[in-house]
């Protein structure tokens, strides 16, 4: 066996060995961001799970109430119709205090470190709260016959294409600022065209003009829409704004805040819905 003693050899199975090392540990680096790459990929798809999870909660609940609530409205109206007027008019308003208090207690925690069983409570109650006050719609979209009726099956069909659809497009918003800037110029626009809708409305009820009365129904046409527009977008936000979240790692393990994101996400499912409820059954009606 030949060796190579001299000067120069050694130093070329030196820089070898150099090379090698420096190999063995770039590999190891790139098997490490890899390894990390899949971890924060991984915490992202399981937090992402649990927000929809407790979505699916939420809607779930509000829809068992929705449904169940007017047949038992009915079950006590026909023993006592005083007692069941008033009982719905008491849980209506309930029903609207305890969606506008859980919000706000929501809100006051997102941020907290506290255990989640306060805004997991809120969330519930939210559900609960919601569906006693989509009660009276869904009965009169459904002729008090919500169980069998196809169109709020179709409705809540139609909401889940558009709600999925406005996920997958919300990576569209590039520049926040002018998405925001988007949803204060709507919000004036708002302010202003129901002015001048209320305005419309009182000098038809005093002069009973034909024209002032096309204008109020066209005014109230354009309300619907810049609503309806205005839903659309803030959805497009909310999944916006908990992507950048993922992003930075705010959402990086179960907490206040993810309850927070579900309850966003699912107060927009149930604005839609409750428009697409609404066009599905003046459609039919008409």
């Amino acid at each position: 066996m030949d060796f190579y003693t001299d000067k120069d050899g050694k130093i070329e199975s030196q820089s070898d060995e150099n090379i090698s090392i420096e190999q063995q540990v770039l590999n190891s680096e790139k098997t490490l961001e890899t390894s990390e790459a899949k971890s924060k990929t991984t915490t992202r798809v399981l937090n992402y799970l649990q927000i929809y999870l407790l979505l699916a909660l939420a809607t779930l609940i509000t829809a068992v109430i929705g449904i169940s609530y007017p047949y038992l409205i009915q079950l006590l109206a026909n023993v006592n119709f005083r007692a069941a007027y008033y009982t719905n008019i008491a849980l209506s308003i309930i029903g609207i205090v305890g969606i506008l208090f859980s919000s706000i207690a929501m809100g006051f925690t997102a941020r907290s470190t506290h255990a989640t069983a306060l805004s997991l409570t809120c969330l519930i109650v939210m559900s609960i709260c919601m569906g006693i006050t989509f009660a009276p719609i869904i009965m009169l979209c459904t002729d008090n016959d919500p169980l069998y009726s196809t169109t709020l099956y179709m409705a809540f069909g139609i909401t889940t294409v558009i709600f999925v659809a406005l996920g997958l497009t919300s990576s569209l918003l590039k520049n926040m600022k002018f998405w925001v800037s988007l949803l204060v110029g709507l919000s004036i626009s708002l302010v202003l065209i129901i002015s001048v809708n209320f305005i419309l409305l009182f000098t038809t009820m005093l002069f009973g003009s034909h024209l002032l009365m096309n204008m109020y129904f066209w005014t109230s046409i354009g309300i619907q829409a810049l609503i309806s527009i205005y839903i659309l977008i803030i959805t497009m936000f909310d999944f916006k704004r908990i992507s950048q979240l993922m992003k930075s790692n705010s959402l990086d393990r179960f907490s206040n805040l993810t309850v927070y994101c579900a309850a966003t996400l699912y107060v927009d499912f149930m604005n839609i819905l409750l428009r697409v409820l609404l066009i599905l059954a003046a459609s039919r009606r008409n």
